[in-house]
């Protein structure tokens, strides 16, 4: 996930004192493959949240003389939550210590920097068309497991190989009868919200599964 900060061509009056919900008010979908990934990218898009003021309310000293024009900004800026594919991301790794605890660490994936820099540069080219341009000279990647999208640790299969493979109905060979309904046993993840997609496949399952009950 990467945190894109944009400014709009286009003013939005009084965002500093309206009362407004601070979720997604528009996703950008971008397909392209020239980007380095077949898949989509996905930019859910924020307007004005108090945090932005927080954040500058940090290093208020320095900023003070400048907060009329800051306050004008804010009606310009919006900050886009970069979502990529599982195939391009970063991944974590889990290991069991002899201890019994685990330890969590980040795999980076070379591929998601240079992808985010191509949808960046791809972005300014659209300035004009799109009537926004992101902030330059701020990256804005977080670190592997800052995100909002995981799953895929059990993946469905058909001829399940891995120990953490699942067969179609979300069943690891090693705990027969227990099922897996939730995003770990997706096979991938879309760089998009997969909310339905987990709660159509968890229905699908139990669906099954109470329909083999039925038959035997």
């Amino acid at each position: 996930m990467y945190y894109l900060p944009i400014l709009s061509f286009n003013k939005a009056r009084g965002t500093v004192n309206e009362r407004v919900v601070t979720l997604t008010q528009s996703i950008l979908k971008i397909l392209d493959p020239r980007l380095g990934t077949d898949s989509v990218i996905s930019i859910h898009m924020h307007g004005y949240n108090k945090l932005y003021r927080n954040f500058f309310k940090k290093t208020e000293g320095a900023f003070r003389p400048l907060r009329p024009l800051i306050d004008r900004l804010f009606d310009y800026l919006f900050v886009g939550f970069v979502f990529l594919h599982s195939d391009i991301s970063p991944t974590l790794q889990m290991v069991m210590r002899e201890d019994g605890s685990f330890l969590v660490s980040g795999l980076p994936n070379q591929a998601s920097n240079k992808t985010y820099n191509r949808l960046r540069r791809k972005l300014m080219k659209l300035a004009i068309k799109t009537r926004m341009i992101p902030i330059p000279l701020y990256q804005g990647e977080k670190l592997p497991g800052q995100s909002m999208h995981f799953g895929a640790s059990f993946p469905m299969v058909k001829e399940p190989v891995a120990e953490t493979d699942t067969n179609c109905l979300g069943e690891l060979d090693a705990l027969p009868g227990v099922h897996i309904v939730d995003a770990s046993v997706l096979p991938e993840i879309p760089a998009g919200s997969y909310t339905l997609t987990t709660m159509a496949n968890a229905y699908r399952i139990g669906a099954a599964l109470a329909a083999n009950r039925n038959d035997n």
